[in-house]
């Protein structure tokens, strides 16, 4: 992982909520790969990867409650869990 802009404990907080979040809101994730976690132009946490060694995510994270606020995803990535597609499964 790149140089980050948070401290230890935020940066493996931020970590274990975003594998936290994609392991239970998505099927088929084998692999866990988080390249960068770093303040984005507007001052929130941001946090990218890949899953599966192929396709990429960015999430928006709001770093005083460790919440997903958003994803972005490549094309390739896993499909949503049906039970998840409404509102997010607990993470």
């Amino acid at each position: 992982m790149k140089p980050t802009d948070f401290d230890k404990e935020t940066t493996e907080k931020a970590e274990a909520t975003a594998k936290s979040y994609l392991e239970n809101n998505y099927n088929d994730i084998k692999i866990i790969e988080i390249e960068e976690i770093y303040r984005n132009e507007m001052g929130g946490m941001s946090i990218s990867g890949t899953v599966n060694n192929k396709a990429s995510f960015h999430i928006s994270m709001d770093e005083s409650e460790f919440t997903v606020k958003s994803i972005g995803e490549e094309k390739g990535f896993p499909e949503i869990k049906k039970e998840c597609k409404k509102t997010d499964c607990d993470y």
